[in-house]
């Protein structure tokens, strides 16, 4: 049968062991509620970190195509103002002129034609002629030329289509137009230069850009057609999908959006005048990774915070118990009738005072045991004479 341990008499922890425990339990919820504010704070400056990042880059690339499209825009002004407009159609051709623009921009161009409001190819170069049977005036591109003289035009990447030229059937290229003046004798006409930019030319700027882990670049038209796209023909096949209808309406700037069940942040960038949209998109996933490196190194550095806790608090507990260990031991002594121990007094002042506490009292008991025993000693002999004064008369 069990039996109920006395008062007192249970479980003993020492006062090292509770010193210990306390201080460690004590220093680790710190330390913890610290780690946890700072990765907090870490994951903000990192989510802000990677936003100026995809900002700087999206500036960056925005500087590039930038720059392409203006070269872009050199050749058609120089096509217009140094070809097209003095020059009389009834009476020269501008092929030769047209073509040295062309050998000296073919890395970046596919063809570059002129034609009439009705629709007549008048030059071109290098293409020879029109698809048969195909009425470029009722193509898109073609009315809203016309009808905004003052604009330069870009469409969306796409095959080239209008000119029958085996070469240039399946390139894919931007077109650029805009309305010029055509001289025929006395009389002008309006009339379109058409520009066709190479799409290669144009991607490999977008190609190869890294934007941290698992993070891409899209760029996007005004009317929200995809112009490029990492996994373009993914798109195009309906294999892969992207969020243009929500990104159509965003300006320039930072935002943070769903798709398809995941967290995303967006940084956006427009392109000159073009109305057309760089964006930058970092999955959520991509930043836990970076998180889980953080976590990875905080985890390293509360680990080494808690060797140094236990060595600094096996130290500090030390430091405090030895002492009154020390002191037990002279008590146990002590108490074991050892009057005579010498009691410790080192340690801190409480400690100290403690044992001159304990060793006065042991002094004190040691003389009055002294006392106790001279006194039942003076009893006793005063009981002797006693009795043998008693037995004395009678011998």
């Amino acid at each position: 049968m069990e039996q109920d341990l006395p008062e007192g008499q249970g479980k003993k922890n020492s006062i090292r062991s509770v010193i210990f425990i306390y201080f460690t339990v004590s220093a680790l919820a710190i330390i913890l509620l610290i780690g946890v504010i700072l990765y907090m704070q870490m994951s903000r400056q990192l989510a802000l970190a990677v936003q100026d990042e995809n900002q700087a880059v999206l500036g960056q690339i925005n500087r590039s195509v930038d720059s392409y499209l203006r070269t872009i825009m050199k050749l058609s002004d120089s096509l217009y103002y140094g070809v097209i407009k003095n020059a009389d159609l009834n009476e020269e051709s501008l092929n030769s002129r047209i073509t040295l623009l062309y050998d000296n921009n073919k890395d970046s161009i596919s063809n570059i034609a002129l034609l009439s409001k009705e629709g007549e190819l008048l030059e071109s170069v290098p293409a020879a002629r029109l698809k048969t049977g195909l009425d470029v005036t009722q193509e898109e591109w073609f009315g809203n030329t016309l009808a905004r003289t003052d604009n330069l035009h870009f469409t969306t990447p796409h095959v080239q289509y209008i000119f029958d030229n085996n070469e240039n059937q399946y390139r894919w290229v931007i077109t650029l137009t805009r309305a010029v003046e055509i001289t025929h004798g006395t009389s002008t006409e309006q009339g379109i230069l058409l520009i066709d930019i190479r799409y290669n030319s144009l991607a490999q700027i977008l190609e190869n850009i890294t934007l941290g882990n698992q993070g891409y670049l899209y760029m996007l038209g005004n009317d929200g057609e995809l112009i490029y796209h990492p996994r373009m023909q993914l798109i195009a096949t309906g294999q892969a999908t992207e969020n243009t209808a929500v990104a159509t309406t965003y300006q320039d700037g930072a935002y943070r959006e769903k798709y398809e069940g995941e967290w995303r942040d967006i940084s956006v960038k427009s392109v000159g005048y073009t109305g057309w949209k760089l964006l930058s998109v970092t999955p959520e996933k991509g930043l836990s990774l970076n998180n889980l490196k953080m976590q990875l190194f905080l985890v390293f550095v509360v680990a080494a915070f808690l060797l140094v806790l236990i060595l600094t608090n096996t130290f500090i507990s030390s430091r405090i118990t030895i002492p009154i260990q020390k002191l037990e031991k002279s008590v146990n002594a002590i108490e074991a009738g050892e009057l005579d121990t010498e009691v410790y007094m080192g340690g801190s002042y409480e400690i100290r005072h403690l044992g001159r506490s304990i060793g006065d009292m042991a002094k004190r008991i040691k003389e009055l045991m002294e006392d106790i025993v001279a006194e039942h000693e003076s009893k006793r002999r005063n009981e002797f004479d006693i009795l043998q004064s008693q037995i004395n008369p009678h011998f």
